[in-house]
């Protein structure tokens, strides 16, 4: 999920087969390798569109196409929004299809408001947003970006974990392999954060936005965003963007911040699922308060 430049639509073009089934949606056009993708994608666009444009987030809808490709050799194109061309860019086989389509409209239809802010956010916005037009999806959202994020900064979540009939807190993560520190991730500007790292790092730096977003709100990084167009050229600070969400420079003291993404019993049933780990039974005397450690 992320902003393709033009030139990478380009190499796309040249090792995959181009959708060639047009359908026609309420808010512009689906192009997908067969009659059916065609029309499921129109009918899922023409549904979340307006719930997007109802959370009242500046959102400004706009004409675009959306592609779906059934193949792409050698590598995922999961999602992804090219800005230049006004396309989305769609995995036929993607696991939410409806999810990962809200998050690439929230990209095509971002208000001007939001130029200033960096990658790191705007996939953040992105993501909260997507969430709660799709909120049957939320929870998963959270617990992904929560794991990635908590791996990333603090080496992973305590959770409760039975060995030998006994129940004790363990610290679980996912590989996360990059030396970005939060504000140097938090200077990469819009359409640059491909290059930030591998799928668990994007992972990463996409929670450390969603963690942002949701301690800050969509209305005062639109503000940042607006003060840092009146001052000049360049991205609103990280600085700026830390003392909003109330976040120091330090990620490793971010667990905190990290666990009240998940805490919900919900979401914490979805970290567990991420890690591969086993649900609490419910007779298990942390089940009640598997969201607490020591």
């Amino acid at each position: 999920m992320r902003a393709i430049p033009a030139a990478g639509l380009l190499l796309l073009a040249g090792c995959t087969t181009l959708p060639d089934v047009r359908e026609v949606a309420a808010h512009g056009v689906v192009m997908a390798p067969d009659r059916a993708t065609a029309t499921a994608t129109a009918r899922l666009w023409d549904d979340v569109a307006p719930r997007l444009e109802a959370l009242d987030a500046g959102l400004e809808l706009r004409p675009v196409q959306v592609w779906v490709f059934d193949d792409v050799e050698g590598e995922s194109i999961y999602g992804g929004f090219d800005q230049r061309g006004g396309r989305i860019l769609l995995d036929a086989h993607r696991r939410h299809p409806t999810v990962t389509l809200a998050h690439e409209l929230v990209h095509a239809y971002e208000p001007a408001a939001w130029e200033r802010l960096p990658a790191v956010v705007r996939e953040g916005l992105a993501d909260w947003l997507a969430s709660r037009a799709v909120p049957a999806a939320a929870a998963e959202i959270r617990a992904s970006r929560a794991v990635s994020l908590a791996s990333y900064a603090t080496g992973g979540l305590p959770l409760p974990v039975t060995e030998g009939g006994r129940v004790r807190m363990v610290k679980m993560g996912v590989p996360v392999d990059t030396a970005l520190t939060p504000l140097e991730a938090l200077r990469i500007p819009h359409g640059h954060i491909r290059g930030a790292g591998d799928g668990q790092t994007l992972k990463a730096l996409y929670g450390m936005g969603l963690l942002i977003v949701t301690r800050t709100g969509p209305a005062r990084l639109t503000e940042l965003s607006r003060a840092a167009a009146a001052h000049g050229p360049g991205l609103v600070t990280p600085q700026a963007i830390l003392a909003a969400a109330r976040l120091p420079a330090e990620a490793a003291t971010w667990l905190a911040a990290i666990e009240g993404l998940v805490a919900a019993p919900t979401e914490q049933a979805e970290v567990r699922r991420v890690l591969g780990l086993a649900p609490l039974a419910a007779s298990d005397p942390a089940g009640a308060d598997a969201g607490m450690r020591d």
